[in-house]
């Protein structure tokens, strides 16, 4: 049983891990459509801190891909596909930067630097125990 067993919540039917980032159970669908009639790639974003899963067609699968993450922190990896650092990039949007997996398209929690961009990108919220 994952750690993360307790912190849950709904989505349109699909259970959802909350926010490995920053714990937050603010969660929602991010892409091109925001329901479950998917005609646009599509992930689980969390409102909170605006960190956002991989991408995919299906509703099932974007919450798949998000709810299967690393609980250990490991600095320069992204927590979804285990891609290295050769292939995390920092992205710049309106001076709101933010860490992305060039592998499966992944987006971490955004700061005002690039440098806050990668400390967000880094923490993970282990053992979280909260209520969904």
């Amino acid at each position: 049983m994952q750690k993360w067993e307790k912190a849950r919540k709904k989505i349109d039917g699909y259970e959802v891990l909350v926010c490995l980032f920053c714990g937050g159970d603010w969660l929602t669908w991010g892409g091109g459509l925001f329901s479950v009639e998917f005609e646009d790639n599509t992930y689980v974003r969390c409102l909170k801190c605006k960190a956002g899963g991989p991408s995919s067609w299906e509703g099932e699968e974007a919450v798949g891909f998000w709810n299967k993450r690393q609980e250990e922190k490991m600095v320069g990896v992204c927590p979804f596909c285990n891609a290295k650092n050769n292939d995390l990039v920092i992205r710049n949007s309106f001076n709101y930067f933010y860490q992305h997996c060039s592998v499966c398209g992944a987006k971490g929690p955004g700061g005002e630097t690039e440098i806050k961009a990668i400390e967000l990108w880094n923490v993970r919220i282990v053992g979280y125990e909260g209520e969904a």
